[in-house]
């Protein structure tokens, strides 16, 4: 598509609300915008679709260019934000055997079950450790 102004490209390519800005580029043929689609997480595995802005030099025309590419963003694997119950009674096995975490993690990939961030395990392990030997902190009423 061309278009007569700057102002009228971008808010053509912002009417259609999958775009983000991701980066620029000076050519010989002008300034090129890219932008990615937003369906997908900006640190991760990207969607293949993508479009630029050219910005010609030599006149104000401005041509957006549309890449072949069909959205890809519905098959990129997400992360699932909680840890499932097998790894959840692995980890509890693996800290009655009084392991650290980076060998927790470890055994699980040798148990071939879904890692969890190092992260998560701390989180996890703190929250057994408060249920197995109670809370750390003294309050001023139990003192």
């Amino acid at each position: 598509m061309v278009f007569s102004s700057a102002n009228e490209a971008e808010e053509a390519v912002v009417a259609e609300n999958e775009w983000s800005y991701h980066y620029k580029n000076t050519t010989a043929d002008g300034k090129k915008k890219f932008f990615r689609c937003n369906k997908a997480k900006f640190r991760g595995e990207q969607c293949e679709a993508a479009i630029y802005l050219l910005f010609k030099c030599a006149s104000d025309e401005v041509i957006l260019f549309r890449d072949r590419s069909n959205h890809t963003h519905d098959l990129i694997p997400g992360k699932t934000p909680r840890l499932s119950k097998a790894v959840k009674e692995t980890i509890d096995e693996l800290f009655e055997l009084k392991l650290k975490p980076k060998a927790i993690i470890e055994a699980l990939h040798q148990r071939e079950l879904p890692l969890p961030t190092i992260r998560q395990l701390n989180n996890y392990l703190k929250s057994v450790k408060i249920q197995k030997y109670g809370s750390v902190a003294i309050s001023l009423g139990e003192i």
